[in-house]
């Protein structure tokens, strides 16, 4: 494109000075129409030449035209090729949502699950998971568990679950505190994967148990702000 762009100034400098030296062999004429040198053919050879140059000059500014259309014209294809690329990129990349996620009150096991939603795989899996079991009465936040770990790669249409403990505090004073909806396991984290592309991705989720007429339900509520995929 550059090179395109230098060719075209090239020819329109080109084109300039030639019609600046036939407005000055106009202007200076006179001057070396002396005597002998003043003659018909004279003049004749000099209109032929100016003649020359302004054709000339004309070639020029018609290639320079030429060539400034076809540096739009690249340019055009240039950007429609750059859109074309990123909307193919936009179409087939995997996208990562979190799924379900579930509390089991008998065992206290907190299920969670991913699926791709995209048109191809998702590639170096990672993921963070922290629980937290948080008590409104006394005003108090107990990290459980709070760890990095490698996954799989989630397939086109395949589901990723994983499966943790509230620990080993977990009895039935906790379950009482759920049950009287003044506590609750949150859990939070971050799954990051790469797109057949190269391209990072990340998939920040965050839920926690409910309770309802004093019974803890089993599906985990997730809609809440710290749910986020790019």
């Amino acid at each position: 494109m550059w090179i395109i762009r230098i060719a075209r100034d090239a020819l329109a400098w080109i084109g300039l000075v030639a019609i600046a030296g036939v407005g000055l062999a106009f202007l200076v004429g006179p001057t070396w129409c002396l005597g002998e040198n003043c003659s018909v053919q004279g003049w004749l050879s000099a209109l032929s030449g100016w003649a020359g140059s302004i054709a000339a000059a004309s070639t020029i500014g018609l290639l320079w035209s030429q060539s400034r259309d076809s540096a739009r014209s690249a340019e055009i294809a240039q950007r429609s090729f750059e859109h074309t690329q990123e909307t193919t990129r936009t179409q087939l990349r995997a996208y990562v949502f979190l799924e379900e996620s579930n509390f089991i009150e008998a065992d206290g096991k907190i299920i969670i699950q991913f699926k791709n939603m995209g048109s191809s795989p998702a590639r170096a899996v990672k993921y963070t998971v922290k629980i937290t079991f948080r008590n409104d009465q006394k005003n108090t936040d107990n990290v459980v568990l709070d760890v990095s770990r490698d996954a799989p790669p989630i397939g086109q249409g395949d589901i990723f679950r994983y499966t943790v403990s509230a620990g080993r505090g977990y009895n039935q004073a906790l379950i009482s505190a759920m049950q009287g909806n003044f506590a609750r396991f949150i859990i939070e984290g971050e799954l990051n994967y790469h797109d057949v592309f190269g391209e990072k991705h990340f998939t920040k989720y965050r839920c926690f148990t409910v309770e309802d007429g004093g019974k803890i339900i089993k599906a985990m509520n997730s809609a809440d702000q710290g749910n986020f995929a790019d």
